[in-house]
C-alpha cells in the first residue's frame, strides 16, 4: 500500500501557478521497542511518500491516452495527434507525425500504438518511431480504444465499433454492436470487454469468448450516478470507473451478468466537472489515482487507498490552478498526468521496495516502511564471542505496484581491525548465494505487490581481541525494475547488520605439578590443574629434549634420564581463546653405584668372613640370615648354607643401587696326612715330620 504523510507540491512550469488543495497528513504510528539485554528496539516513523516533480510540458493538449516505453512517453493530443517526449526529461517533445489527426485516446498492444479521436479514424502507429502504419475511418468520433489479439474495440458515439487489425497496414471494419449506445472509454481483460456508456451513464460488459469479432452484451451496471460517466480501469475482478466530477465507483464483475457494487468514494462535491471526455482513473496495487477538472483548467488529482475495496479512503488530493487534469498513468514508481494545456511527470519518492532486518527470528523485524541509505532505524546488532555465529534475517519486500525482481547487494565495512566469515542463504532454499550477493548479481524471482523473500546472513568472527571490536555488514537493496526509470535512480534502502565481538576478560589459570624429584630410570609424570576456564580446555606442553604433549597430565618417560631434567611449560586455552601458562622445574637425581665386594667361602676351619660393600651413604643387606648386621657396609657373614646377599646402597639424594655377593659354605672335613713313618737312632737322633 502506498502511504503518504506529506503534501505534494506541484512545481512551477512556464509561469504556471500551482497551489495546494486539501492538505492532509497520514500519520504513522511510531513502533516502540524496549532495550532488553542484547535486543535492540527502536522507534521510527515512515519516510513520507511524495510526488517529486520531474518535468512538465506546456503541450500537448491531452484529455486521455498515455503510454510509456523504455525511451518515450507517448500521448494523445486532441489537436495534433500522437505526441511523444523523452521519458528522462521531456526533451524532444512534439507531434510525431503529420499523417494523423486529433486523438482522444491511445492504446499499446504488441508492436503498435492504436489511436482514436475527433478525426473519425483509427490510427495504427509503429511503436518504434511513431510513424503511421495504417488507418481506417471510424463510423463516428471515438473516445477510447482497446486491442486484444486481432481486434480493436473502439468506444464511439455510434456504439462499440470492432475492427480487424491482424494486418496493421490494412485494418478493416467488422461491425458495430450496441449502436444505440454512446461509449466514452473501453478496456478489457480475458474474454471480456468493458465500456462506459456516457449516454446512459452505465457500465456495459461484453463477452468475446465465442466470437472476438462480435462482442455480446452480457451485463450492465447502473451506479445511479449524478454527472457523466467517464474513464475506467480493469483490475479483474474489480472495475474502477469515475464520473466527470471525481466520484469513484468500484464494481465486482466476477459474475459478468450480475455485477455487484463494492464501494465508492466522492472526496468533494465542489471540484467542478471535466470537459468531455476528460476524467480518467488508473489503479496499481492498493492505490487508485484519478482525475477531474473544472472545464479545461483547475485540475484535481485524487489518491485513494483501495486496499479494502468496500471502504476506499482518501490518502491525499491535489489541485492545479492551471492544468486541467484528465488522465493519470503509473509506470513503475512514476506518475504521469495528462492534462488540458500540458503534461507532468513525477517520481514517487519513498514508493519502492522495502527492506527489513531481524537479529533473532522473523518476529522482530525493524525497518518496515523505513527508507534510507545509512541504516538509521534499520540496524540490528548481536554480540558474540570468538567462534560464535551471529544470524540475521533480511526480508526483501516489493512495495511497488510493479511486479518485479529485487536486486540485493552487500557491502562489508570492517570497523575493528578483525575479520569474519559471512555467508548469505536464500531463505526459501537454503542455497548459498554469497558470491552473487557480493558481486551484486543476485535477484529474487518476480514478486507481485506485497510479495517478499527472506535472506539469511551468518557472520562469524575469526580472531580473538582484547578490547571490544565492531564489524558491520551493510546490506543495500536496489529494486530491479526501478533502476534508471525516467533517468532517475531511486534511493537504496539500506539495513545494517552489526556484530560486536565481545572482548573476553580472561580469568583462566593453571597450576602445574610433577612427581619430581625422581631418580634416574624412574617414571616421570607431569600434572596440570586449570581454573576459571570456559568450555573445552586444550593443553600444550613443552620441555627439555624437544618434549611436547597435548595431554592434561602427561608421562614424560617411564625410565627418566638425567637429560630430562629442566623446566616443563604448559599452555592452556579455553573456548574464548583465553590462555594461561605455568612452569614446573623437574630434577632427575643420578643413581649411586653399589659394590657388594668379591664372593667368599667359609668352612669349618674358617667359619665366618667379613663382607665389604661400597658406593653409598647407607647400606641395607638382605637376607639378614647369617649376617652380623644388615645396615653396615661390612657385616660378618656366617651363613650355615651358601647364600647370595644383596646390598642396597642409598645415596644422599635418596636414589638406590644394588649389588650381590655370594658366600659359599664348604662343609667337607679336611684329610690329614702326617707323612711317612720315620726312625731315629743314635746316629740320627731326630727327624722332621711333614704333615
Amino acid at each position: 500500500m502506498i502511504k503518504i504523510n506529506k503534501t505534494l507540491h506541484f512545481e512551477k512550469y512556464y509561469d504556471m501557478r500551482y497551489i495546494i488543495l486539501n492538505q492532509r497528513f497520514l500519520k504513522k504510528l511510531f513502533l516502540i521497542f524496549n532495550l532488553i539485554s542484547f535486543l535492540f528496539i527502536n522507534s521510527y516513523a515512515q519516510e513520507p511518500l511524495e510526488l517529486q516533480y520531474q518535468f512538465g510540458l506546456a503541450k500537448p493538449d491531452t484529455r486521455g491516452g498515455v503510454y510509456v516505453d523504455d525511451e518515450w512517453i507517448w500521448m494523445a493530443d486532441h489537436k495534433d495527434g500522437l505526441w511523444r517526449a523523452r521519458k528522462c526529461d521531456g526533451s524532444d517533445a512534439g507531434d510525431v507525425t503529420s499523417d494523423d489527426g486529433k486523438l482522444w485516446d491511445i492504446y499499446h498492444s504488441g508492436s503498435y500504438i492504436y489511436g482514436v479521436g475527433d478525426s473519425k479514424k483509427l490510427y495504427i502507429y509503429n511503436d518504434n518511431n511513431g510513424s503511421v502504419v495504417g488507418s481506417k475511418d471510424t463510423k463516428e468520433k471515438a473516445f477510447g480504444v482497446y486491442v486484444k489479439g486481432s481486434y480493436a474495440y473502439v468506444a464511439s458515439e455510434d456504439g462499440l465499433e470492432v475492427y480487424n487489425v491482424s494486418t496493421p497496414a490494412n485494418p478493416t471494419y467488422v461491425r458495430t454492436v450496441q449502436d444505440d449506445l454512446e461509449f466514452i472509454r473501453v478496456d478489457g481483460t480475458g474474454n471480456f470487454v468493458y465500456a462506459t456508456d456516457y449516454k446512459n451513464d452505465k457500465l456495459r460488459i461484453f463477452d468475446i469468448s465465442s466470437d472476438a469479432s462480435n462482442p455480446s452484451l452480457v451485463g450492465t451496471y447502473d451506479p445511479g450516478m449524478s454527472g457523466d460517466i467517464r474513464g475506467l480501469h480493469v483490475a479483474f475482478p474489480l472495475i474502477y470507473f469515475v464520473n466527470d466530477a471525481g466520484h469513484l465507483y468500484i464494481v465486482n464483475v466476477s459474475n459478468p451478468s450480475s455485477p455487484v457494487a463494492v464501494g465508492d468514494i466522492n472526496p468533494s462535491t465542489s471540484d467542478g466537472n471535466s470537459n468531455f471526455p476528460g476524467g480518467g482513473v488508473y489503479v496499481k496495487g492498493n492505490n487508485a489515482l484519478y482525475c477531474t477538472a473544472s472545464g479545461n483548467d483547475k485540475g484535481y488529482l485524487y489518491w485513494v487507498d483501495v486496499s479494502t475495496p468496500g471502504s476506499p479512503s482518501l490518502i491525499n488530493s491535489y489541485y492545479d490552478v492551471a492544468f486541467g487534469f484528465n488522465e493519470p498513468y503509473i509506470e513503475d514508481n512514476y506518475v504521469m498526468v495528462a492534462a488540458h494545456d500540458g503534461f507532468k511527470a513525477y517520481f514517487m519518492g519513498g514508493y519502492q521496495t522495502d527492506e527489513l532486518i531481524s537479529n533473532t527470528d522473523e518476529s522482530n523485524y525493524i525497518g518496515d516502511d523505513v527508507y534510507n541509505s545509512d541504516g538509521t532505524n534499520q540496524t540490528k546488532e548481536q554480540e558474540v564471542y570468538f567462534g560464535q555465529t551471529a544470524t540475521f534475517k533480511i526480508k526483501l519486500e516489493n512495495e511497488s505496484s510493479e511486479t518485479q525482481a529485487i536486486g540485493f547487494t552487500s557491502k562489508q565495512v570492517n570497523n575493528g581491525g578483525w575479520t569474519y566469515a559471512y555467508t548469505y542463504y536464500d531463505g526459501s532454499t537454503t542455497t548459498d548465494i554469497t558470491s552473487q550477493v557480493v558481486a551484486g548479481t543476485y535477484k529474487t524471482g518476480q514478486l507481485a505487490y506485497g510479495g517478499s523473500v527472506t535472506i539469511t546472513l551468518e557472520m562469524t568472527p575469526d580472531i580473538n581481541v582484547s578490547v571490544n571490536d565492531i564489524a558491520y555488514d551493510t546490506l543495500m537493496l536496489q529494486s530491479g525494475n526501478n533502476t534508471g526509470s525516467m533517468c532517475t535512480t531511486p534511493e537504496l534502502d539500506v539495513v545494517v547488520a552489526k556484530v560486536t565481538k565481545i572482548a573476553v576478560v580472561c580469568d583462566l589459570e593453571v597450576t602445574t605439578g610433577s612427581n619430581s624429584p625422581v631418580c634416574e630410570g624412574s617414571e616421570l609424570n607431569l600434572t596440570s590443574t586449570p581454573a576459571n576456564g570456559t568450555g573445552t580446555i586444550t593443553y600444550s606442553w613443552t620441555g627439555p629434549g624437544g618434549f611436547t604433549s597435548s595431554d592434561q597430565n602427561p608421562t614424560v618417560s617411564t625410565t627418566a634420564t638425567l637429560a630430562m631434567a629442566g623446566d616443563y611449560i604448559v599452555t592452556v586455552t579455553d573456548d574464548n581463546e583465553c590462555e594461561a601458562k605455568d612452569t614446573i622445574s623437574v630434577l632427575i637425581n643420578p643413581l649411586p653405584t653399589a659394590n657388594a665386594g668379591t664372593d667368599v667361602t667359609i668352612n669349618c676351619t674358617t667359619p665366618s668372613k667379613a663382607l665389604s660393600a661400597s658406593g653409598g651413604g647407607t647400606y641395607s643387606w638382605a637376607p639378614a640370615t647369617g649376617l652380623s648386621a644388615t645396615n653396615i657396609s661390612n657385616p660378618t657373614a656366617t651363613p650355615s648354607a651358601t647364600t647370595t646377599y644383596t646390598v642396597t646402597v642409598t645415596a644422599a639424594n635418596g636414589c638406590t643401587d644394588t649389588d650381590e655377593v655370594k658366600v659359599t659354605v664348604d662343609k667337607n672335613a679336611p684329610t690329614a696326612n702326617a707323612g711317612t713313618d720315620v726312625t731315629i737312632d743314635c746316629t740320627t737322633p731326630s727327624k722332621t715330620l711333614s704333615a
